[in-house]
């Protein structure tokens, strides 16, 4: 048996976080909740306009990880507990109607400040089925554009250019990709 080393000190890896991958350039979503229950799960990978700023940023982290990442359901709970526990002088119906004013509020806040971030990003999106006979996934979508598209912005984060190059290479990225994208996924995020 031939054993391999490497000299080089090892990289040091992003932190994962229960929100998604976020980076710079975008993000990459995927469900935290459904997938695992319905056996199918929306991957998205959204790729940011270059030039969006830390807050729009920041706006468009928000929607994902309460739709994309369904961290909004998760958030929902406590909530309908609170509810139905803590507003003793109303009917069972009537002790949700806060959680759901306060829901809508939050939601269409989020998305009236992701949306334009949003829109105006590129993004490639798979779909993975489980299989009804216990195989493997089945992915439906453009596999290789998704390959190819996160290999290039994981190339983008491993070279840590200096501002002006990062810059440069993300809207090369960028453009590329709007070259590359499904429409069906363009119309997507103008919605």
């Amino acid at each position: 048996m031939v054993r391999y080393s490497d000299s080089r000190p090892p990289q040091p890896r992003p932190p994962q976080s229960p929100l998604g991958i976020s980076r710079k350039w975008g993000r990459l979503d995927y469900p935290a909740l459904t997938g695992h229950i319905t056996g199918r799960a929306v991957i998205r990978l959204i790729v940011f306009r270059p030039g969006t700023t830390a807050s729009e940023r920041r706006w468009a982290g928000a929607w994902s990880t309460l739709v994309y990442r369904q961290w909004g359901l998760v958030a929902l709970m406590p909530l309908t507990l609170f509810a139905l526990l803590l507003l003793n002088t109303l009917t069972p119906w009537a002790r949700l109607i806060p959680v759901a004013a306060a829901a809508a509020v939050v939601l269409l806040t989020t998305w009236l400040k992701a949306h334009p971030t949003l829109a105006a990003a590129r993004g490639v999106r798979i779909e993975a089925r489980a299989s009804r006979d216990g195989g493997p996934a089945q992915l439906v979508g453009d596999k290789d554009l998704f390959e190819d598209a996160a290999a290039r912005l994981h190339a983008l984060d491993q070279d840590d250019p200096d501002p002006v190059d990062y810059e440069a290479r993300w809207a090369e990225i960028y453009e590329w990709l709007a070259a590359h994208e499904n429409p069906a996924i363009a119309k997507e995020n103008q919605r």
